[in-house]
């Protein structure tokens, strides 16, 4: 008899595909697993089970909602056997593991538990996908580290899409410090335009965020805006190519099997970037694998150092708008005009 498992991701879009990906690891080790996943309900269709790759979707809409859906699946058919939560915190995790009458409860840390006595042991993570991957270990202690991220039923129709003939650039995020200037967008559409004459290039944008097309681009850029995710997945259908910053956006792109060069800044490549993807991550060779804390820096004169490299401009940006304790303050001249395409080994090891 199969044992029902649910499983809760509540995250943000990258977050929320990255930790899906350590979920994929093990039910295709575990098709005996029946499987319920808790995720967002605008993610559902990124999520679309395949053949050989079985588990159910409920959509969290919100904490009363979803509370009520998991103690009605548990009336009709009994307890899950287990709940685990993948990624997400709050107190309404606890109230959805206690609906599920799951006797047993796995969380990501120790912070619930009087409601998840079960956690992993707690050691510093290499990548993004570790917290998730540490908690589908306590279930298969065998199970390998996801080395990259694929969405199964968008992956298929991307490859078989006749219509991938344009280049997608992504210049915005949901932080400021891992944005674009304009200025940065227009060379790196210029750079594109001379590399790809005959194709399309498409500019990703959020309703609000026009403005940051430059009036002077290349005459085969054009925005692009997308209003929800189905929108942005049909556009993704047409890319042949992926250029951005540090998003969300980029791990839909990959696991959808697009090609794609991502432009890091304060974030570190070798943790948000997974080793066997189609990418090329990179940043400033000063920075290295670092992670910059200076939260309040708006102006990613880091990102944009690294694009301006990328696209053949010599001379550095000035400094004076970041932040006193900016790392790169401390680099010289040298150090800010060279990229490192990064590579990550990451033992499983560690």
């Amino acid at each position: 008899m199969k044992q029902r498992f649910l499983f809760v991701i509540r995250g943000k879009l990258g977050d929320t595909l990255v930790a899906y990906s350590a979920l994929r690891e093990l039910l295709l080790r575990h098709p005996e697993i029946d499987a319920t996943l808790i995720v967002r309900r605008n993610y559902l269709p990124l999520l679309a089970p395949v053949a050989g790759l079985s588990y159910a979707l409920m959509p969290y809409r919100g904490r009363v909602q979803c509370w009520w859906e998991v103690f009605k699946r548990r009336w009709r058919h009994g307890p899950w056997d287990a709940c685990a939560v993948l990624w997400g915190t709050g107190e309404n995790l606890a109230q959805l593991a206690r609906a599920s009458g799951a006797p047993r409860r796995v969380y990501l840390d120790g912070r619930y538990k009087n409601t998840f006595p079960e956690f992993p042991e707690l050691t510093p993570h290499v990548r993004q996908v570790d917290p998730a991957w540490r908690v589908a270990r306590l279930f298969d202690q065998a199970l390998p580290k996801p080395e990259k991220l694929v969405l199964d039923s968008l992956a298929q129709r991307w490859h078989e899409s006749t219509a991938k003939c344009a280049i997608g650039i992504c210049p915005m995020s949901d932080e400021k410090r891992r944005n674009m200037s304009p200025d940065t967008l227009r060379q790196l559409l210029e750079k594109l335009a001379q590399e790809h004459p005959d194709n399309p290039l498409y500019v990703l944008l959020n309703p609000g965020e026009e403005a940051l097309f430059p009036r002077d681009a290349s005459p085969n850029a054009q925005p692009r805006v997308f209003r929800t995710l189905d929108d942005l997945v049909n556009i993704y259908l047409e890319l042949q190519a992926w250029h951005g910053t540090d998003t969300g956006l980029y791990h839909l792109a990959a696991g959808m099997g697009i090609p794609c060069i991502e432009f890091f800044g304060p974030t570190q490549p070798s943790s948000n970037a997974m080793p066997a993807q189609d990418n090329r991550p990179m940043r400033l060779a000063g920075l290295g694998e670092m992670h910059c804390e200076e939260k309040t820096c708006t102006s990613a004169v880091c990102l944009n150092q690294a694009i301006r490299n990328y696209c053949g401009m010599a001379a550095p940006l000035a400094l004076d708008a970041t932040p006193v304790g900016c790392p790169l303050r401390a680099l010289d001249e040298a150090q800010l005009t060279v990229n490192t395409p990064h590579e990550n080994p990451d033992p499983q090891t560690r």
